[in-house]
């Protein structure tokens, strides 16, 4: 399957979209094989590909999502960056509850780590977070 940028901007949208409810939500993983199609001839990569793995499952008492993209761009002068990025969280059934963590690794080197929860009850909520690696 070949995705241009605009077809993957939209497809992350639609995979961190919230559903209505989660009685609606179905498990399903999928896994896709991204391609650069069109590159410019002046500027920015002249070839890219990659994965996109997506995961949702019910697990105890909520539902986990798992996001993994790893993209390898080639450049005019044959420099190579290869960037991961791997998004998992974690929403109780009643919605009260949530847990997060995203990792992003540039060339296999870490460079960005946060994680984080939310609560929220009748009189409110509380959202922590932090990052664990420092730019």
């Amino acid at each position: 399957m070949r995705l241009n940028a605009r077809t993957l901007a939209a497809l992350a949208t639609l995979l961190t979209a919230v559903p209505a409810s989660a009685s609606t939500l179905a498990p399903y993983e999928a896994n896709y094989d991204l391609t650069l199609v069109t590159a410019s001839n002046t500027v920015g990569p002249r070839a890219m590909d990659g994965v996109l793995e997506q995961r949702v499952e019910h697990t105890c008492g909520g539902w986990e999502t798992r996001s993994r993209v790893l993209v390898t761009a080639v450049f005019r002068d044959d420099v190579s960056s290869t960037n991961e990025r791997i998004f998992t969280s974690w929403e109780s059934n009643d919605g009260t509850q949530y847990r997060f963590a995203v990792q992003t690794s540039k060339n296999g080197i870490l460079v960005e780590s946060v994680k984080g929860m939310a609560n929220v009850g009748k009189k409110g909520g509380e959202a922590v977070y932090e990052a664990t690696v420092e730019n």
